[in-house]
């Protein structure tokens, strides 16, 4: 294993671009067709087929993940209990796959703000919402079950039934409000955005890099509607191939475009005129800096500088970046895991960015180096952006992460 940073990186190899892959499942063709006869025999999966038990997720992921591409009840894009979670929401909450109930409330999963606890949560001042339900989303203490604070047309009480966020209309930030998905029956608290496509052509500079399966899977990941890839990296000075330069320090600004482009937060298409800073140009017609620095902004991602400066072009370090991608996957960690100051002596108690940052050693996105520290001021390279950008999706119950190939 080799110490990367902010992970220790325990990637397996697996054949990708280097042999053929009809059916785009991340198995080769020669893997799945063993004895090499053309002919899908028993125990092999079918090379035409991405998906051979039709469960709907593909052979290579369900392979990877330890699951058979011979039972469709496993995969993750499946619904064992038919509660309305598949079984990898379940796993991303820790739910039963199997049980509509985990914790036998009489509340199923998907509507149980608090599906492992059948106790439901204390509630102190007695206003018929769990007191960690009211701290969670930062809600007042006097909070009523009919108030709406995020004006979505439905009260405390609802939100909570439906597992929803009160504080956001649009819990999964797919674009439609909650009170809309629950009308139409789809799920307002997972954006179904991400699709692992066919193996796309590598980078030309990825050979024997550590990062190499990761930035291809990304550079495979698609997000709906745009069907654009999570990385495209730059075209090469031939003009006939694309390199992803992965040891190049990445800049703030390519940092948060990775990011919510991994979160699926539709970019702002108009200008506000409550986003300036003195060192970026917003364009009227909102460009794609205009928009992704937008976008930042308005969801809370960023903040800028105190000088009033954003900095697009520079390094962003290690402490920002773990800031910035918690905020916008909006991951969260028990409270008592919320202490990283015994972790690492170089985070001081008082630090801006400890919060974040006790969440992603909480949830093993990030790691120290040799010395024990985790360096915060270093820069971040665009392999390493990569790294922690595919765990936190894999890993984040708002978008459908599961759909892709686990480490």
């Amino acid at each position: 294993m080799i110490l990367v940073g902010l992970f220790l990186l325990t990637i397996p190899f697996y054949a990708f671009a280097t042999e053929t892959d009809t059916d785009g499942d991340s198995l080769p063709d020669a893997v799945e067709d063993a004895n090499g006869n053309e002919t899908v025999d028993e125990g092999e999966t079918d090379p035409l087929d991405a998906d051979t038990d039709g469960g709907g997720e593909s052979d290579g992921s369900e392979k990877t993940g330890g699951r058979s591409p011979f039972d469709l009840t496993d995969d993750l894009t499946h619904d064992a209990d038919k509660d309305g979670w598949v079984n990898g929401t379940e796993k991303l909450y820790g739910t039963d796959p199997h049980k509509k109930d985990t914790d036998g409330d009489s509340v199923i999963d998907p509507k149980d703000p608090f599906p492992l606890d059948p106790s439901g949560g204390r509630d102190d001042n007695k206003n018929g919402l769990p007191d960690e339900w009211e701290e969670k989303y930062g809600l007042r203490p006097d909070t009523t079950l009919t108030e709406d604070p995020d004006g979505d047309g439905m009260m405390n009480e609802e939100e909570l039934k439906n597992g929803t966020d009160p504080m956001k209309a649009d819990t999964d930030q797919d674009g439609m409000i909650d009170t809309e998905e629950v009308a139409n029956g789809t799920n307002p608290r997972e954006n179904a955005c991400l699709s692992f496509g066919a193996i796309a052509p590598e980078f030309d500079d990825m050979e024997g890099h550590w990062s190499r399966t990761v930035v291809s899977r990304l550079s495979r990941t698609h997000t709906k509607p745009s069907d654009a890839p999570i990385v495209k990296g730059y075209l090469s000075a031939t003009g006939t191939g694309a390199l992803f330069f992965p040891d190049r320090p990445v800049t703030r600004f390519e940092f948060l475009k990775m990011v919510l482009a991994s979160t699926c937060i539709p970019l702002a298409t108009e200008p506000d005129s409550d986003v300036h800073f003195s060192d970026v140009t917003f364009s009227p017609e909102m460009d794609e800096r205009s928009s992704v620095i937008t976008t930042g902004v308005q969801q809370g991602i960023i903040t800028g500088y105190s000088n009033g400066t954003f900095k697009p072009d520079s390094q962003i370090n290690r402490a920002e970046a773990v800031a910035i991608l918690m905020r916008a996957s909006r991951l969260d960690a028990p409270k008592e895991a919320q202490n990283v100051t015994r972790i690492f002596p170089d985070v001081p108690d008082s630090a801006w960015y400890k919060s974040p940052l006790s969440i992603a050693v909480w949830r093993d996105i990030a790691t120290g180096y040799d010395d024990d520290l985790f360096h915060p001021e270093r820069s971040l390279s665009r392999a390493e952006a990569a790294k922690i950008i595919y765990g936190t999706m894999t890993m984040n119950p708002l978008v459908n992460g599961y759909v892709l190939p686990s480490f």
